[in-house]
């Protein structure tokens, strides 16, 4: 079987590939937060999805290392669809905000961090303090977040300015609804879908509106399953797909499974029928649907769009998974290149993200040892060979 090779860290994935919109399935994350002993200090987590025994990586150290004051990170955290941006709650990143938690954004590469702040109509310096989960926009340059506002809880845009941000734009002023909560951005980046009620515990609509604040609308209720279907108290973790559908968290017919609106109309669909405790469902790039399984406690799992090839991503004995925190997961594209093989009519391609278009593919036939590398392609995400080829490792470098 032909493996594939990543740089020096030798990233092996297999050759059974499958491709969704031109995306490679290997190219995905996910993060997450486990507790740490209680109270607000949070394990902060990411994770390959389509590497096959990939380890969650620990982000508290990498965020230590770029924190100048001392304190404590905490969950939710999310990435941006990109995979470039990282937010989530810290004490460690502003002077004036030790042992208070305030919204933060650090770069997946790890080589900037900082907390968000605006200058208000009285020129002063203010540091956001949210509530809930926030998200960030690919390229990082807008954020949505739960604060106080005319209702108990709303949902704030800010935008990135030359130095600094925007003051927050209030987006759910239109909503009939006290708490609007659990933001999740459009795949074009100008709309986000939330969880909207009238209990904090407790969301009994999906709602949707643009990033200016403009064109409020329910998508649906709780009240909106298939026709004949028991009624569930509510509907909760919704998230675009890349086609257009809407995919969240109901109990319609008992339990809490994955549903699907789909993007022409109709019905919702469950996902997977026999998924019957499957929480806070968000949709990776490539489509895929990452939830939250519990059984005496939660863990990561993916699936396709339609349930299928389902798998859980977290281990069950290592320390600190005794339980995923049920309180947001993010998802987006891989930090790093990533590369995936496909055959076609005799000949075998090599695809790597475009945005990682600038890298250099290169060959080898053999490791260890063996020729030294070839230099196979510049300038694209894909190059094809024949099957004949004596190449069978394969590693993007820049």
């Amino acid at each position: 079987m032909l493996s594939l090779r990543l740089c020096a860290a030798l990233l092996v994935v297999s050759t059974r590939i499958l491709f969704a919109a031109g995306i490679p399935r290997s190219d995905g994350q996910v993060t997450f937060t486990t507790r740490d002993g209680g109270g607000a200090a949070s394990q902060l987590w990411r994770l390959r999805t389509g590497a096959a025994g990939a380890k969650p990586e620990l982000l508290n150290p990498s965020f230590d290392a770029l924190a100048p004051y001392p304190g404590f990170h905490s969950g939710p955290i999310t990435v941006s669809a990109d995979g470039a941006w990282y937010i989530f709650a810290s004490t460690r990143f502003d002077p004036t905000q030790v042992g208070y938690l305030a919204l933060a954004l650090c770069r997946s590469d790890f080589s900037a961090a900082e907390s968000v702040q605006y200058t208000d109509t009285n020129g002063v310096l203010t540091v956001i303090h949210h509530e809930g989960m926030p998200v960030v926009s690919a390229g990082g340059s807008n954020i949505v977040f739960g604060g106080r506002g005319p209702h108990l809880l709303d949902l704030y845009r800010m935008h990135r300015l030359a130095v600094g941000w925007s003051v927050p734009l209030l987006l759910t002023a239109d909503s009939p609804n006290n708490y609007n909560y659990w933001p999740s951005l459009s795949p074009d980046g100008t709309r986000v879908v939330f969880n909207s009620g009238n209990d904090p515990y407790v969301s009994t609509n999906l709602a949707e509106v643009r990033l200016d604040g403009s064109g409020f609308r329910i998508l649906i209720t709780k009240d909106g399953g298939p026709p004949g279907m028991e009624v569930g108290p509510s509907v909760h973790s919704p998230s675009y797909g890349p086609d257009g559908s809407l995919v969240f968290e109901a109990e319609w017919g008992g339990g809490e499974t994955v549903w699907r609106l789909p993007a022409g109309g109709g019905p919702p669909v469950k996902v997977r029928a026999d998924f019957n405790n499957d929480n806070s469902p968000v949709v990776l790039p490539d489509g895929r649907i990452v939830s939250l399984l519990e059984g005496g406690f939660h863990q990561v799992k993916v699936m396709d769009l339609d349930g299928q090839n389902a798998r859980v991503l977290t281990p069950q004995d290592a320390p600190g998974f005794s339980d995923v925190a049920d309180i947001g997961v993010g998802c987006g594209a891989l930090w790093v290149p990533s590369l995936d093989l496909q055959a076609d009519a005799g000949e075998l391609e090599v695809v790597w993200p475009v945005r990682f278009g600038s890298y250099t593919l290169q060959g080898v036939v053999s490791l260890p040892g063996g020729r030294a590398w070839s230099n196979l392609a510049t300038g694209t995400n894909s190059f094809r060979l024949p099957g004949t080829s004596p190449f069978r490792f394969f590693r993007l470098v820049r």
